[in-house]
């Protein structure tokens, strides 16, 4: 089963945000990565362009610097943050709390995006498929890059959260933003990827 869920967007608040490119097959062009984060979240998204969209996506944002195998390359199938789509997406969206990942304003990240992308015919069969990465500082060892970003504060606005009730398949839900100012444009982004639910 298949189930849709919404999450907030991050304000910036004031906040610029960090762009690169997403580069697939070393040097092909195929989208851009942008950062930004608000008080409780740090917002990472990639937008294909030039017709590749995402099949895979996998994302690393740490303190510490990006983990490497034994041979000295990242090992992207072991970032922490996964998603998979089928079928392939034309956009994706990253929330990740900042208390999971131990931070606060002013911190130093290291982060690596990874994604399979693949181009399709109009009956929806792959017609291209390639590795791309956000670019940033080479690794030493394989091809892919890494990128640092340092956390915005956000001049101790409060930051905006959204709590969701229990989701449940065919049955309405309910949505409560809070720390948003009256006059406030708060965005709602779906993923479309598929939630196993077990019967």
């Amino acid at each position: 089963a298949s189930l849709g869920a919404l999450t907030p967007l991050a304000s910036a608040q004031n906040c610029d945000k960090f762009e690169t490119d997403l580069i697939a097959g070393q040097h092909i062009a195929a989208g851009e990565v942008n950062v930004t984060n608000s008080g409780s979240h740090l917002r990472i998204g990639i937008r294909p362009e030039h017709g590749w969209l995402l099949e895979e996506v996998h994302i690393y944002a740490g303190l510490d610097p990006v983990p490497l195998n034994g041979g000295g390359r990242p090992s992207p199938g072991q970032f922490p943050y996964k998603t998979d789509y089928d079928p392939p997406a034309g956009r994706h969206v990253e929330m990740i709390p900042l208390a999971d990942l131990g931070t606060q304003c002013g911190d130093h990240l290291y982060l690596a995006v990874h994604c399979a992308v693949v181009k399709l015919d109009r009956h929806g069969n792959v017609i291209a498929s390639e590795t791309a990465w956000a670019f940033g500082t080479p690794f030493n060892k394989g091809w892919g890059w890494f990128f640092e970003y340092d956390l915005c504060c956000c001049n101790g606005q409060p930051p905006i959260d959204l709590s969701v009730g229990p989701l449940q398949i065919g049955r309405p839900a309910d949505f409560l933003v809070t720390g948003a100012q009256a006059g406030d444009q708060v965005y709602f982004f779906v993923n479309r990827g598929l939630i196993q639910c077990d019967a």
